[in-house]
């Protein structure tokens, strides 16, 4: 049986140096365009999606502090106006008891709303039970409505503090997370850039590589034409040679055929 031939592109001698700069080329511009989509674009991802994240953790952060913000506000007006009830009450003037009871629970709305706020991102963030600590906490402010005591008005400030100190808590920890989301994000980001400048450096070395394939084409045909030329050199030579060959011995025979014949001189008789 005859031994099986490789083709001729699994042989060494088919390789040459045009022929290797383009397929090095080739392969280093396919891996600088196919890579910005299967390297660069997996970290954009990432980073985009990290930093809607860190966006959504300092809206919630600013919620949270806004809220915070009011609820002194209002504490502290509250504070004023439930002093102001406890001088008018002593006073025992009717009129200005009435509008202090009116400025009270508008104060306790107020409160209310910032409250809720608070309330509703601690359970958000699934660290107590909306219903159940809104309607506990809404019981105390209508218990404090009705009749503003110091007892009522107490149960409402005190429920407000702890809820107040859970929502510092809160801000502690998406502080923690904003953080952390950051760092990760500025890998990707720095990840990304570093995949975006391997892989235009592959595609500049896969443009020489190509370049230099051209510049091997252009140089083979002049390399052709002398190597062709120094082939007919000899042949060239040859017919010259037999040529002037041919022409010295015709004029040869041209100065044979022109020149008399010398006789010898007659002898004495």
């Amino acid at each position: 049986m005859t031994p099986m031939r490789l083709p001729p592109i699994f042989t060494a001698g088919y390789w040459s140096a045009k022929r290797i700069a383009l397929l090095v080329g080739f392969l280093l511009s396919i891996v600088g365009s196919v890579g910005t989509q299967l390297i660069v674009t997996p970290y954009e991802n990432v980073s985009n999606a990290l930093d809607l994240r860190a966006k959504d953790l300092s809206a919630k952060i600013d919620t949270v502090k806004n809220a915070q913000a009011q609820y002194i506000l209002f504490q502290q007006q509250g504070a004023l106006i439930f002093a102001m009830s406890a001088a008018g009450l002593a006073s025992g003037t009717a009129n200005s008891m009435q509008i202090i009871s009116q400025l009270f629970q508008l104060n306790m709305l107020d409160r209310t709303e910032a409250i809720q706020i608070i309330i509703g991102s601690l359970a958000l963030d699934r660290r107590l039970d909306y219903r159940a600590t809104y309607d506990h906490y809404k019981s105390l402010v209508d218990a404090a409505r009705k009749d503003i005591s110091l007892s009522t008005y107490t149960a409402v400030d005190d429920q407000e503090k702890a809820l107040s100190r859970q929502a510092t808590e809160e801000i502690g920890r998406f502080q923690d997370w904003l953080t952390q989301v950051q760092q990760l994000k500025s890998q990707a980001d720095a990840s990304a850039g570093r995949s975006k400048l391997i892989l235009l450096v592959a595609m500049a070395l896969g443009a020489t590589f190509l370049l230099a394939a051209n510049l091997f084409s252009t140089r083979e045909p002049k390399a052709g034409s002398a190597r062709q030329n120094l082939q007919a050199s000899p042949e060239t030579d040859l017919a010259s040679a037999a040529y002037l060959i041919e022409v010295a011995l015709d004029k040869a025979r041209a100065m044979g055929k022109a020149q008399p014949v010398e006789k010898d001189p007659p002898l004495a008789g």
